[in-house]
């Protein structure tokens, strides 16, 4: 079979190869072209990397950050620049990266030119943007109607892609996957422990946008609350956003200078080595899909606490690869903390197996290979 000629569209992209905002779709790509994909990524974000295995097509400038002129400027960038690439170079697959905005695009153009599209949801493409509008919803039921097959990261989210008009026999799930080259538990971090003193004192670890959505402002009470027990515990925060100064009048009000440490922002490549630094991960987000940074930590040998959302109940088995509590409150954070502290056969019983669960279905091998299978099956 000849080289399927494959278009990704996706707005989360790395700007650079410091980035983690779209990795996850450029490790996707790299996996994807070692297979018979020749790929090119059409993406509205201005991005500094190059990559000779396959095309990369974005401005040449960042386009202008103003809110709904930046979601329009990016939805014609894309339109136009997808419209070229079909006239010009006979793309025989188009894959979307989240079904909205750029879905309706696919299918649209599918009306004029003998190409397949394929739409892959990724959260909260489906769990939180229909609810916008009623117009937003019809966009969406109608781009997952017309679309030749459905990928959900998540089979919560496959049944919402169902929900919302997905046919069930063209929807299947392909799930997030994490990069076991960089996430091991073999990565050395022994300069995270002496800089953040974490040789003898219990330490959590938490990865994301800093944002109410994440369960920042639980986390720093149930953590703030456990301090009370373990004064010597340490929280590392990496990550920016909005609640960067509600974090930092917290750690002062409360005189936690010395347990709660606001990182900031660290490089993808870097943060397995925090991961491999501390004790265990937390995420109290109040809404996910299937997140990768989860994945991650799981892949590094760390027990996960995570909150029942979304797809994390599929990867994060109450007891089992990790301790599921329920969002929106820092009494369970507070007394998951505590449970794996104090049971440490606990907490190595849980690494082990969560280590032993991402090591297959959740590498980035088998979802290119499961992709492939998508474009095989809708050139058919």
């Amino acid at each position: 079979m000849s080289k399927v000629e494959t278009v990704i569209v996706t707005d989360t992209f790395p700007r650079n190869s410091d980035d983690y905002y779209g990795k996850a779709v450029y490790d996707l790509v790299r996996e994807l072209v070692k297979l018979n994909v020749n790929i090119s990524v059409l993406t509205p974000v201005h991005t500094e990397l190059k990559d000779n295995s396959f095309r990369i097509i974005s401005p040449k400038k960042a386009l202008p950050q103003i809110k709904y002129i930046t979601l329009i400027l990016n939805f014609c960038y894309v339109a136009i620049r997808l419209l070229l690439l079909l006239i010009f170079n006979k793309q025989k697959v188009i894959h979307v990266q989240w079904v909205f905005p750029y879905g309706i695009i696919g299918v649209l153009l599918k009306v004029f030119f003998d190409v397949k599209v394929v739409i892959t949801a990724r959260g909260s493409d489906l769990r939180v943007i229909p609810n916008r509008s009623s117009l937003v919803k019809k966009l969406i039921e109608y781009s997952l109607r017309k679309a030749d097959y459905v990928t959900c990261v998540s089979d919560e989210l496959k049944a919402l892609a169902i929900k919302l008009k997905a046919r069930s026999d063209e929807t299947t799930t392909i799930p997030s996957s994490v990069n076991q080259k960089v996430f091991n538990p073999n990565i050395n971090s022994e300069s995270i422990v002496r800089k953040y003193n974490l040789k003898d004192n219990f330490s959590i670890l938490f990865v994301g946008n800093l944002i109410p959505l994440k369960g920042i402002k639980e986390l720093l009470e149930g953590f703030g609350e456990y301090t009370k027990t373990d004064p010597t515990a340490k929280l590392l925060l990496i990550g920016s956003g909005p609640l960067e100064d509600y974090i930092t009048n917290y750690i002062n009000e409360n005189q936690l200078q010395k347990n709660i440490v606001l990182v900031g922002k660290v490089p993808h490549s870097k943060i397995s080595e925090y991961m491999n630094a501390v004790d265990c991960f937390i995420l109290p987000s109040y809404s996910e899909g299937l997140p990768l940074v989860i994945l991650e930590a799981m892949a590094c040998g760390l027990p996960v606490i995570a909150t029942r959302v979304g797809g994390i109940p599929e990867i994060v088995v109450d007891g089992n690869t990790g301790l599921l509590i329920n969002s929106k409150s820092s009494t369970e954070i507070n007394a998951a903390i505590s449970k794996l502290k104090e049971n440490e056969e606990m907490r190595y019983s849980i690494a082990k197996q969560a280590l032993a669960a991402v090591s297959g279905r959740y590498s980035f091998q088998y979802a290119a290979k499961e992709n492939y299978k998508v474009y095989q099956k809708v050139l058919e």
